[in-house]
């Protein structure tokens, strides 16, 4: 067992009765554990040859970041409307009650730049997509995905891999399905934690789970400070 997966809390009733948070936090904050997270995705991806990885607001800073220090190459911080003073490309997703943006500089990413995606979780692929189609509307090349967690049974690989060809790799999977699933973030009580690497090999891949585009292209806007 690797350090930082027995340091993975589960929180009972929280946000709201009856379901269980896994809360990450404590593995950040021990340092063999945060080393040892880190290591092993940015050893997996050691020779795609990364120029820059990109993460989103706001625990993908804290992976995201790290991993880029450990590859040689530069971060990119996705962020929520308004918080990026120059202009921006945006993509809009799909949440279980209406939607969110991710914003990136326009000029943050080229046609040169090897990309990793990585986030501390995965859940329905939201997010995830979002900034995959963000990196694709800046011309540059997506080599992969790296998450600490995936909630496999929300099957995100399935949205994913209608975005992307690109290696979705996973660092620590919950693989057992709820009987409802409201919140992002949020497993049922007896949920079962399988600790393993886990990349996209075509037996789990789940190609039949839908998936909710809310913008199919990413456009250039004003940013602002916030």
């Amino acid at each position: 067992m690797r350090p930082y997966e027995e340091l993975i809390v589960d929180t009972p009733n929280y946000p709201k009765p009856g379901v269980v948070f896994k809360d990450l936090t404590p593995a950040f904050a021990d340092a063999d554990a945060f080393a040892a997270m880190v290591d092993d995705l940015a050893a997996h991806f050691a020779d795609r040859g990364i120029t820059k990885v990109v993460g989103a607001e706001a625990r993908g800073f804290i992976v995201g970041a790290a991993v880029a220090l450990r590859l040689g190459a530069g971060f990119v911080p996705c962020r929520k409307p308004g918080k990026l003073p120059r202009t921006v490309l945006r993509e809009s997703y799909a949440l279980e009650y209406g939607t969110d943006v991710l914003e990136i500089h326009a000029d943050a990413l080229t046609s040169d730049d090897v990309v990793l995606i990585v986030d501390d979780l995965v859940a329905t692929g939201g997010t995830t997509t979002a900034m995959v189609r963000l990196v694709r509307a800046s011309g540059a090349r997506l080599a992969g995905l790296g998450f600490v967690m995936e909630l496999a049974f929300l099957n995100p690989r399935a949205a994913i891999a209608a975005e992307t060809d690109a290696e979705v790799f996973s660092l620590v999977a919950v693989e057992e399905p709820p009987r409802t699933v409201a919140l992002l973030g949020l497993y049922p009580k007896n949920s079962r934690l399988i600790s393993r690497f886990s990349t996209n090999r075509p037996a789990m891949m789940r190609a039949n789970s839908p998936m909710r585009r809310v913008s199919p292209t990413a456009r250039p806007v004003r940013g602002s400070c916030g």
